[in-house]
């Protein structure tokens, strides 16, 4: 192992960043509880006052169907659910728009919030965030690579600006994204297949947090029919096609069902906000997004001039394509690989899985990298890091982390006006990283970093 890295890993694994992360978690919430309780700051601006908030008290209000676009609506700046927004919203300029892009299931969950006031309703979802961060560190302590307390595990995570900013804003990544991830993946690791698979099929509630799970359970199909010994097998005893089972049991219960209940009008309005939401990604109305965006199909959108935006559409989808083909061949050369212990297997899986959506994902926000702290924990708290592909993983997600972090101070001291080099240059690093990270996965991935492992794996 280079000297650098053991140094870097014997640090993070150290007291140090777990008490400078607990020093930043009380300021953080000292200053969410000042701002918005005692010094009363403007709240017009924040995801969860023009977004969530807004969607629960529609729910609450019996105005579900204003949710999502009407299939007239060519903008979001006609819909009910824009004009219901600003009327929340009062300091936001007109030409700004907002929507919902969550399915109905979602605005279900803020309706009880919307009883409180809009500043007693974001401290208690931020709580419920806080909560779900503390569950989650708690679940990733208990897989057995990991040999650190969850404390340090959420304490470290305050160490992410994108997760204070999930705090900060009011934003799902938290509840929606790293607990459902983190649950599926001890199930996962534990040989629950189905309940792991219904467990991430919560991960579908926002659609560019699903891609990791999504990629590992087709990845894992196809390989179970891609062996050479392989057979039309009907029976749904292996682990994959319980995987997939569970997954879409779990897809059923959370938009069939609610379908069914609502009526697909409503689904079909959620699936309109997604479409007109690709559609408009780069329309002058929605400036303010961009500079939270990190997603290399997006970025083509935003740097073509409008006169070249057709053939950057193409250009753009065929980015996405070319990354989706690229995370299920290296995902399912990985599942193929036999020399490996399950356990290791997974893991590794997972870690090139959480590094391919700004690859593919055409509006994956900074805050949703969150998803990376399950991939981080487990590099960075593991028991050592003795092959190629540890070390590889713990520099590659390193430098995201830093990348990452940098360009978040950048958006809030330069202004969204000013961070386009910025922004390619952190794209640039998770680009790289990925695909280093996928090659040495692919290519040297028989190499284990826990000498015990074989001894202490599960089976599946």
């Amino acid at each position: 192992m280079g000297q650098a890295v053991k140094e870097l890993n014997t640090f993070f694994r150290g007291p140090v960043p777990a008490l400078l992360g607990a020093f930043i978690a009380a300021m953080v919430i000292f200053w969410m509880v000042v701002t918005h309780q005692i010094i009363k700051g403007n709240l017009d601006f924040l995801d969860f006052s023009n977004s969530f908030y807004v969607a629960g008290l529609l729910v609450r209000s019996g105005m579900l169907v204003q949710l999502y676009p009407s299939a007239l609506d060519p903008s979001f700046h006609e819909t009910a659910f824009n004009q219901f927004a600003h009327a929340i919203a009062t300091t936001v300029p007109a030409n700004l728009d907002f929507n919902f892009m969550y399915p109905p299931l979602v605005a279900f969950v803020f309706a009880p919030l919307s009883q409180f006031s809009l500043r007693d309703a974001l401290l208690v979802w931020q709580a419920i965030s806080l909560s779900a961060l503390a569950v989650s560190a708690y679940l990733a302590a208990k897989l057995s690579q990991i040999d650190k307390p969850a404390a340090n595990l959420f304490f470290i995570s305050f160490l992410s600006l994108p997760l204070l900013h999930v705090l900060a804003f009011g934003q799902v990544s938290i509840v929606l994204g790293v607990l459902p991830l983190v649950a599926g993946y001890l199930l996962w690791q534990r040989g629950n297949n189905f309940f792991a698979g219904l467990v991430w099929a919560l991960l579908s509630m926002k659609v560019q947090l699903f891609v990791p799970v999504a990629l590992i359970v087709l990845a894992s199909l196809i390989s179970t029919y891609c062996r050479r010994d392989a057979k039309l097998d009907l029976r749904i005893s292996t682990p994959a096609k319980q995987l997939t089972i569970g997954m879409i049991t779990g897809l059923c219960l959370y938009h069939g069902l609610p379908t069914l209940l609502l009526g697909p009008s409503v689904f079909f309005g959620w699936l309109r906000v997604i479409a007109l939401t690709i559609k408009t990604i780069h329309v002058p109305s929605m400036p303010w997004s961009y500079h939270l965006t990190i997603s290399l199909p997006n970025a083509i959108l935003f740097l073509t001039p409008s006169n070249w935006q057709e053939i950057a559409r193409l250009v753009s989808k065929l980015v996405s394509l070319a990354g989706f083909t690229l995370a299920i061949t290296a995902l399912v050369k990985i599942s193929s690989n036999k020399t490996l212990v399950p356990a290791r297997q997974k893991e590794i899986m997972l870690i090139v899985a959480c590094l391919f959506p700004p690859l593919i994902a055409p509006y994956l926000r900074i805050y949703d990298c969150t998803l990376l702290l399950l991939p981080t924990w487990i590099i960075f708290f593991r028991h050592s890091l003795i092959s190629q592909f540890g070390q590889t993983a713990f520099k590659a997600l390193l430098y995201i982390w830093i990348a990452l972090d940098i360009y978040v101070v950048l958006i809030f001291g330069l202004g969204r006006d000013n961070v386009a080099i910025p922004q390619i240059l952190v794209l640039a690093v998770l680009i790289v990283a990925c695909l280093q990270v996928t090659r040495s996965a692919v290519h040297n991935n028989n190499q284990i970093d826990v000498e015990q492992e074989s001894s202490n794996s599960p089976g599946t």
